[in-house]
C-alpha cells in the first residue's frame, strides 16, 4: 500500500541541473535532525539553441530601474527549467509512492520582493513567475502540495542552514562561520550569533562572488567554481571544447606543468577570496565578527579533503591565507585578524571542508517545515 504521509522534498537548483531529495527529520539529543532518505532524483537543464543569459551588469541596471526586459528564448529557456524542476519532483514522489508533498527550494541568483520569482541570475534565464508556474506544473503531473511553497531560498543560505541541522553539519556546534561552496557556481553565507545570515538579495551590502571581481579582472566565480576551474584548465591545455573532460587535479598529480601551475593560481585565487571576507567582518566598516569556522564546501570540499591532492590544493590555499592576514593585520592595524593564526599557520580547525554535498538541499527541507512566522 502506497504511504499516505506527506513526504518532505528538498529541491536544489543549479546554473546547470536541479536535484531532488527526500528528507526525513528525527528527534535526536533534544533537537530535530535532518537527514536524507533514498529517494532522490536529478536532470540537466535542456540548453535552447539561441540562449545566451544576459550580461550582470544589463541585468543589475535593469534590476536596478525595475524594469525586466526578458524576450522570447529567455522566457522560453526560463520554461524549460520549469518543467524539469517539476520532473524531478514528481519522480521522487513516484519513488517514494505518495502524491502529497511538502518542498523547500533554493535556487541561485537574487530573488524578487516576494521571493516567488528570479530576478538576477548570472548563468540562467530570469524567472520572475517561477513559483507560480511550477506550481501549476506539478498539479498538471498529480504532485499535491500540503501547503503552498512559500518562497525560492538563496542557495547559499540553505547551504548554511543544511550544515546546522543535517547530522555531521559543519555550524552545529559554532556561533559564527563562514561558508563558501565551490560547484558550477559559487555559493556564500555566513552564520552570527547562531543565525544563518544569507549574502546575496538587494538587502545585502557585500557583494557576492558571482559579482566580485578578482584581481585577474574577472569575477571569482568564473574562476575559482568547481566547474570554471575546470574550464579553464581545458582552455590553459587547448581543450576548450570541454571533449576530453580533464580535471586540473588529476593531471597535476601526474605533473602536468600547466595543470600545477593552474592549481596553484586557483589556490591562491580561493585564500584571496577567503581573506577579504574575513578581512571585511573584521573591519569598523562592518558589524566586527569573529568567525569560528570557515567551512569550504561541494565539489571544491571534496578537493580540499582529498589527501590525494592536499600537497597541490589544500595546502597552498592554507598557506597563502596565512600570509594574506598577517600582511593585512601589520599594514592595515587589524590585530584581531592574528586571532585566526597561530604563528605564521592558520589555527587548527579555522578551514575545514564539508562532506555534506546535499547541504542546500536540506536546508531547503528545513526552511519548508518552518512556521511561515520565521
Amino acid at each position: 500500500m502506497a504511504n499516505k504521509e506527506p513526504l518532505l522534498l528538498g529541491v536544489d537548483g543549479g546554473a546547470t541541473g536541479i536535484r531532488c531529495h527526500e528528507v526525513r527529520c528525527i528527534r535526536a539529543d533534544g533537537r530535530d535532525v535532518y537527514q536524507l532518505g533514498a529517494a532522490h532524483a536529478e536532470m540537466s537543464y535542456p540548453r535552447l539553441n539561441g540562449f545566451a543569459p544576459v550580461a550582470a551588469d544589463v541585468q543589475r541596471r535593469q534590476l536596478d530601474d525595475d524594469r525586466l526586459q526578458i524576450d522570447a528564448i529567455e522566457a522560453q529557456q526560463g520554461e524549460a527549467w520549469i518543467e524539469t524542476t517539476a520532473t524531478v519532483i514528481a519522480r521522487v514522489a513516484e519513488q517514494c509512492g505518495v502524491r502529497q508533498v511538502r518542498i523547500g527550494i533554493g535556487m541561485p541568483g537574487i530573488k524578487s520582493g516576494d521571493e516567488r520569482g528570479i530576478v538576477m541570475i548570472n548563468n540562467g534565464p530570469r524567472m520572475p513567475d517561477f513559483l507560480d508556474a511550477l506550481t501549476q506544473r506539478l498539479q498538471d503531473t498529480g504532485v499535491e502540495l500540503v501547503q503552498p511553497i512559500r518562497r525560492i531560498g538563496d542557495d547559499g543560505a540553505y547551504c548554511g542552514i543544511g550544515e546546522a541541522h543535517a547530522e555531521g553539519g559543519l555550524f552545529r556546534d559554532i556561533q559564527n562561520g563562514y561558508y563558501i561552496g565551490g560547484g558550477t557556481g559559487l555559493a556564500e553565507c555566513l552564520l552570527i550569533d547562531g543565525n544563518i545570515v544569507p549574502m546575496s538579495g538587494r538587502r545585502c551590502t557585500v557583494p557576492t562572488a558571482w559579482e566580485l571581481i578578482s584581481p585577474l579582472r574577472v569575477t571569482y566565480e568564473k574562476l575559482i567554481s568547481a566547474a570554471s576551474m575546470n574550464a579553464v584548465y581545458q582552455a590553459l591545455a587547448n581543450e576548450a571544447d570541454g571533449a576530453s573532460q580533464r580535471f586540473p587535479e588529476q593531471d597535476a598529480l601526474n605533473g602536468d606543468p600547466i595543470a600545477r601551475s593552474w592549481l596553484q593560481m586557483a589556490a591562491t585565487l580561493w585564500a584571496h577570496l577567503i581573506a577579504q571576507r574575513l578581512v571585511h567582518f573584521c573591519s569598523e566598516a562592518a558589524t566586527k565578527v569573529q568567525f569560528d569556522r570557515v567551512v569550504i564546501g561541494q565539489r571544491a570540499g571534496q578537493l580540499f579533503n582529498d589527501a590525494h591532492y592536499r600537497a597541490l590544493f589544500a595546502e597552498p590555499i592554507e598557506t597563502t591565507l596565512a600570509h594574506i592576514l598577517k600582511q593585512r593585520a601589520d599594514k592595515q592595524s587589524m590585530p584581531a585578524l592574528l586571532d585566526y593564526l597561530d604563528g605564521d599557520r592558520l589555527r587548527d580547525g579555522l578551514l575545514v571542508a564539508s562532506n555534506l554535498r546535499a547541504a542546500p538541499a536540506i536546508g531547503a527541507a528545513v526552511d519548508a517545515m518552518r512556521d511561515p512566522s520565521e
